[in-house]
């Protein structure tokens, strides 16, 4: 478990001082003290006053010894300031290592490292070096000199804390360098015995695997030689592992083995899989394969760079080199480089990708940099995808939080207790008018749940729009319960501030969001924590913030990492959308934390993206198989509604049928293969519109497909293959099809008079280079882009628009198998999902010949 503690925050505030220090070495400690409340606001709010002035007090020593240093000591060695680096990263591929520097300073071949710790000095060795810090600057040594090859640093470690000789020499030693490296090496064995903890195998039980024997050595008995924080990690952790009950350590075992197999795919690739190639593709490929898989924007030129001011932003141009079909969008984790055949050579920058367009790349650099010489030596700049390791750490702690929650809270979630019976009590006086008869007895319902409420909500049957917003409504009007409100995507919560803020124009300011400018929609940024913050200066204004809202959400991820919110808000229920896109163990660790929650979803509709095969993730374990746990790759609300469904527990889960969004003729294909018929048109006079024949007007002499196309709701154009694409994740003959069809479609819409416009339009295909190339040729074609979704199937689940192109971008047979996600039963929830989009038509492109091999496509095509 993740706390915040004085020491973090001390630690924060020193790192803070050092960058605001290196940008204006005169800057005064009441200025930048002001200023730390912003570094950690929640947080700082979690002390008491008390400790706040202790911070105060410490956080001045730290001032006045880096100021010091940045003035006159850094001179003294030669570490110029003007000639330094803030936080710079590099990778070793040679010795398989990768690290952030504090400060680096380089002029010619000289260079040296600075880290900075804000700690006390404990056991010091020969130098007057903590020992592990000591090993850890060595480590940056050993990088340093990789990717630099012919220099020979000079490493220092700054204790803040330290008025005497703060800044103290760390001289390379070949012995602990190796040792530590023995270390690293020893990691990584730790991490092959837990990925190599497997549920698959019957016979191979898995309390006798790798991870097994590694954990049931964490007991303090077995680690005599630890003591401190060390032996207290250890103690924490046996007490909760040893005293979990067969089924569920089988469990903690299992998701502790799937995590560590996702996370080392992400960072290494499937060998044999060149469509996933992970992190290490940065310097593994060479950049023709990049270039051809169409990940690396290359050859950029940087034409303005802001990287030293508050935001620090670098603005480039693409060149007549830059990969135009590059997949690359807006909110990407990437790194930037100079050196195109050596990335490894320079340090990398970690950056987020503000804006992309056909001509301009704009990023956003993670850390300020005062000192442009290493941008002013290089005319051109490379960009590829980068890993955020803090998001399997995550699920790590989710799992932990899980084993340490009250038994009756692991039995409720693991399937092994029922949920409480309803309370009629609960029921509303009152129901909202403009629901079904069915939505109101399900609304109904929920709100007699206890413990928690599965509702499942095919699309367009109003879970978020109609249920959800119900849901907030009433709870927002007749309790005084706080609610929190989460979603797997961005885009799933932008929606659902959209369905907040339609319930009156005073709930604009009710709610508060938790997450990142830059990827929430702007009409919902100012409702974001972060902005809201940057107007409050002190604890107690934002405890009176935090107070006065009764309404937060976010994305599951973004809640994660600001769980201080539970200290100072007490939630009854927590409501949860796209629950079948999140894995387990993100869920099994919040959940236990509330009284209540509801968890809505269409396990039919797109999973959580997994990079193992269906193989490694399944489960042959009796006990888990019982309670409905057979692949590790579906989801808690999947598991939970198939659980609520074989136990009878009526009272705990329901299904919408009745939805109003599809055209009858669009519906009838998902509702026969995919839902048992189950799905209806609403009743009433939408459901007369949803059954009304299409009849656009047509030009004089219209072809055959231009006939069809103003008659069918549901259309394929038979495409060639492509065989001049280098992957086959692109076909320039469907891209200019759908070309065709949407000139011949704005023609026949303005025969009728009236427009069809970008925001009516989704075009869907499985592959970013595709998406490129459509944008492309309809630029070319002399067709506005602007307002135009062009993305994937995994982009556009929750979104829905009148007219949903489809290109299947199919050139080779083994495609089909990348095209589908297929559930357990066999039904493919990618097709699902891109059909289910379209209210009013949709038209699919595609090479018949290839498609008729898949009986679901073929089915389609007929």
């Amino acid at each position: 478990p993740f706390t915040t503690s004085k020491h973090l925050l001390l630690g924060h505030i020193a790192n803070f001082f050092l960058d605001e220090l290196m940008h204006n070495p005169d800057a005064e400690f009441k200025q930048l003290f002001s200023k730390t409340f912003k570094l950690n606001p929640l947080g700082f709010s979690m002390l008491n006053d008390q400790t706040i002035r202790e911070i105060m007090q410490s956080a001045q020593q730290h001032y006045l010894v880096i100021k010091q240093m940045v003035q006159q000591g850094f001179a003294k060695e030669n570490l110029r300031p003007e000639k330094s680096y803030l936080e710079p990263t590099f990778y070793s591929a040679r010795h398989g290592l990768q690290g952030r520097l504090d400060v680096l300073y380089r002029e010619g071949r000289e260079t040296g490292i600075v880290e900075l710790k804000s700690g006390r000095v404990f056991r010091p060795n020969q130098y007057g070096i903590n020992s592990s810090h000591f090993t850890q600057t060595l480590l940056y040594d050993l990088m340093i000199r990789n990717a630099f090859r012919q220099t020979d640093p000079r490493n220092y470690i700054l204790y803040s804390q330290s008025a005497d000789s703060p800044l103290r020499y760390a001289p390379p030693v070949k012995a602990i360098q190796w040792e530590a490296m023995q270390v690293r090496n020893e990691l990584m064995l730790v991490e092959r015995m837990m990925l190599e903890t497997m549920a698959n195998n019957p016979e191979q039980p898995i309390d006798e695997s790798p991870g097994a024997r590694l954990l049931d050595r964490l007991q303090p008995q077995k680690q005599s030689g630890l003591s401190g924080f060390r032996m207290r990690d250890i103690e924490a952790f046996s007490q909760v592992y040893q005293k979990l009950r067969n089924v569920e350590r089988h469990y903690f075992l299992a998701f502790s083995g799937f995590i560590a197999r996702e996370h080392q795919l992400a960072k290494l690739g499937h060998e044999n899989d060149d469509r996933r190639h992970g992190q290490a593709a940065l310097w593994r490929l060479p950049f023709r394969q990049k270039n051809e898989d169409h990940q690396i924007l290359s050859h950029l030129e940087l034409v303005a760079n802001d990287s030293a001011e508050e935001e620090p932003l670098l603005r480039f141009r693409r060149s007549k080199d830059t990969n135009p079909l590059a997949n690359f969008r807006a909110g990407d984790i990437v790194v930037l480089y100079p050196e195109l055949e050596a990335p490894l050579s320079h340090q990398i920058f970690k950056c987020t990708l503000v804006e992309i367009n056909s001509s301009e790349v704009l990023l956003r650099l993670r850390a300020r940099q005062f000192n442009h010489d290493f941008f002013d030596q290089f005319q051109q700049w490379h960009v590829e995808h980068d890993l955020l390791d803090s998001s399997f750490t995550g699920l790590y702690r989710a799992l932990f939080a899980f084993a340490q929650a009250p038994l009756q809270k692991r039995q409720l979630l693991l399937g092994e207790q029922a949920p409480a019976a309803p309370d009629p009590t609960r029921a509303p006086e009152k129901l909202p008018p403009q629901m079904t008869e069915e939505q109101k007895e399900i609304f109904s319902k929920l709100l007699q749940s206890r413990d928690y409420f599965l509702l499942w909500g095919p699309p367009g049957t109003g879970k978020t729009s109609i249920m959800l917003k119900a849901l907030v409504q009433h709870l927002y009007e007749n309790t005084n319960e706080n609610i929190l409100l989460l979603a797997y995507t961005n885009r799933a919560v932008d929606e659902i501030c959209a369905a907040i803020e339609s319930i009156g124009p005073q709930m604009k300011e009710q709610y508060l969001r938790i997450g990142s400018s830059y990827s929430t929609a702007r009409a919902y940024r100012d409702r974001l924590l972060s902005r809201q913050v940057e107007k409050i200066n002190n604890r107690r204004e934002l405890i009176r913030l935090l107070k006065e809202h009764r309404i937060f959400l976010g994305t599951i991820a973004s809640f994660a990492g600001r769980q201080e919110i539970l200290t100072f808000k007490q939630f009854n229920r927590v409501i949860i959308d796209e629950a079948s896109q999140i894995l387990e163990p993100a869920l099994m660790g919040l959940l236990p934390r509330f009284e209540h929650f509801t968890l809505i979803g269409d396990h039919l509709q797109l999973p959580a993206v997994v990079v193992q095969s269906e193989e490694a993730s399944a489960v042959r374990l009796q006990d888990l198989n019982e309670l409905g746990l057979h692949n590790m790759r579906n989801s808690l609300f999947e598991r939970l509604y198939r659980r609520a469904r074989e136990k009878k527990w009526k009272h705990a889960y329901e299904r919408l049928s009745h939805q109003g969004r599809m055209h009858a003729d669009i519906m009838r294909y998902p509702n026969e293969l995919f839902y048992d018929g189950q799905l209806k048109l609403l009743p009433g006079a939408r459901g007369e519109q949803q059954q009304r024949p299409l009849q656009l007007p047509l030009p004089e002499n219209a072809p055959d497909w231009q006939q069809a196309l103003a008659r069918k709701r549901l259309l394929f154009i038979d495409c060639p293959v492509d065989d001049k694409t280098a992957n086959n994740k692109t076909n320039s003959f469907e891209a200019e099809r759908i070309a065709d069809t949407l000139l011949a479609l704005r023609q026949m819409h303005k025969l009728a008079g009236r427009a069809l416009k970008n925001e009516q339009i989704g075009i869907i295909t499985p592959y970013r280079a595709q998406i490129a190339a459509i944008r492309s040729v309809l630029e070319e074609r002399g067709l506005p882009v602007e307002g135009l979704t062009i993305d994937t199937v995994e982009r556009l689940q929750g979104g829905a628009r009148d007219l949903i192109l489809i290109s299947l971008c199919t050139n080779s047979p083994r495609q089909l198998e990348t095209l589908s996600s297929l559930t357990e039963e066999g039904i493919d929830r990618k097709l699902n999902v891109a059909i289910t989009r379209a209210r009013e038509q949709i038209v699919l492109f595609g090479n018949r010949e290839i498609l008729s091999a898949s009986k679901l496509y073929s089915r389609l095509i007929q």
